[in-house]
């Protein structure tokens, strides 16, 4: 019998590069303090996005989070991840709920099953309704969607329509959203931090899936300064119900290796509660000096990281998988990377994030250029589907379209 474990996020990294950029006024710079290599932030809420590419109650503010800064890697493990949420309301305690059937399965190409765009795209398996979340666009700083048979998706609306003072208003990048112990929902999500003037992960909370997702905090969760920030949040959530953080840091925004990290949080997903490690570091061709958008999966016993690879712009941006012995390494790169490619239909698929829909099927669902390649030159991101198995380790995926080709939301 198989068995699936799912992580939550991220998420991916979308330079929004057609997109106005907004920005607010700068908030009072939060008071840092270096710790054994670290520097502790006032716990945040909300942050987390690169130059490479949620809200908690009202009534509670979010404790104090650390602001991680190192400039050495541990290790040469790798990891890989996935979205699930791995709450008690996500995706595998619905067994006894109506399963919706699948779309229809292509054949000779894909095609997008939302036909708008919806870069980085995070899924939230909530009872018999599937949530997508994406990178900020149109002014709102999280775009959601739902849909009950995955063919047909409603929208848009915005999850969280104010960011806390310290992150930057539709700089919000590559969200993940989960449920945490308590039964709220939790969004990560990646931001400019005004103050440090980069990129990190924050986190918000909401009652329900369609939010307001809500952060009261006065700096991010997670930041990595001198590796070039953090971004694409990711929660992965073990058999024995541990939680890990997985995130990028975007070294190659200031020339140096973009890597994977991953770190135990607590059931609240408020905070870190061990040390981060580095899984994944760039050194494939393919690659192009690029590892980010971690999504880790178990299955079977084995821990699955999914993550792209190469510039998001680029019909060569992919997405390759690497291999686990924990969800906190050691990671080797799959044989046969990368796993999806360009193909008839799409360019650039990345920003993957894995789920399980009611029925039990393992999904992937990610972005892609569907016609023209860029912002610059007129395209748009738009969100696919695919069926994911397993032969041994390695994936099979395959393509899944709307019903009806008829674009956008029906």
């Amino acid at each position: 019998m198989r068995t699936i474990r799912l992580a939550t996020e991220h998420s991916g990294m979308q330079r929004a590069a057609r997109r106005r950029r907004v920005l607010l006024t700068v908030a009072p710079i939060a008071t840092l303090t270096a710790v054994c290599c670290a520097l502790v932030l006032p716990r945040s809420v909300a942050s987390a996005t690169t130059a490479s590419n949620r809200q908690p109650k009202a009534t509670a503010v979010a404790p104090p989070a650390k602001l991680l800064d190192s400039g050495t890697t541990p290790g040469a493990s790798r990891t890989v991840g996935l979205r699930d949420g791995g709450s008690h309301r996500d995706l595998l305690g619905h067994q006894g709920e109506p399963s919706a059937p699948l779309p229809t399965a292509a054949t000779t190409s894909w095609l997008p099953v939302f036909n708008q765009d919806f870069p980085d795209p995070t899924i939230l398996v909530d009872g018999p309704r599937i949530y997508a979340y994406s990178t900020a666009l149109d002014f709102m700083a999280t775009p959601g969607i739902s849909s009950i048979a995955l063919t047909h998706w409603s929208g848009y609306w915005d999850a969280m329509p104010h960011v806390p003072s310290w992150a930057t208003w539709w700089s919000t990048w590559a969200p993940s959203v989960t449920v945490n112990a308590a039964g709220d929902y939790v969004e990560f999500y990646g931001t400019l931090d005004q103050d440090l003037g980069t990129h990190c992960i924050g986190h918000a909370v909401s009652t329900s899936p369609t939010g307001p997702f809500v952060d009261t905090s006065t700096g991010p969760i997670v930041c990595q300064p001198s590796l070039g920030g953090s971004i694409d949040p990711s929660v992965f959530t073990d058999a024995s119900g541990q939680h890990y953080l997985l995130w990028k840091s975007d070294g190659n925004s200031i020339g140096l290796a973009s890597q994977i990290w991953a770190a135990p949080i607590d059931p609240s997903l408020d905070a870190l509660t061990g040390s981060p490690v580095a899984v994944l570091t760039n050194d494939q061709a393919w690659q192009e000096g690029v590892v980010e958008n971690p999504d880790m999966v178990e299955v079977n016993g084995t821990y699955h990281l999914f993550y792209s690879g190469g510039p998001f712009a680029a019909a060569s941006y992919a997405t390759g998988i690497a291999h686990c012995t924990t969800p906190l390494g050691p990671c080797t790169d799959g044989s046969a990377n990368p796993v999806l490619t360009s193909a008839p239909g799409m360019a650039g698929p990345g920003a993957a994030t894995t789920f399980v829909i009611p029925s039990g099927q393992l999904m992937m669902a990610f972005a892609a250029w569907p016609g023209a390649v860029g912002y610059s030159n007129g395209g748009y991101r738009a969100m696919y589907l695919a069926t994911l198995n397993f032969n041994g380790d390695t994936p099979i995926l395959a393509p899944v379209t709307r019903s009806s080709a008829n674009p956008g939301v029906a």
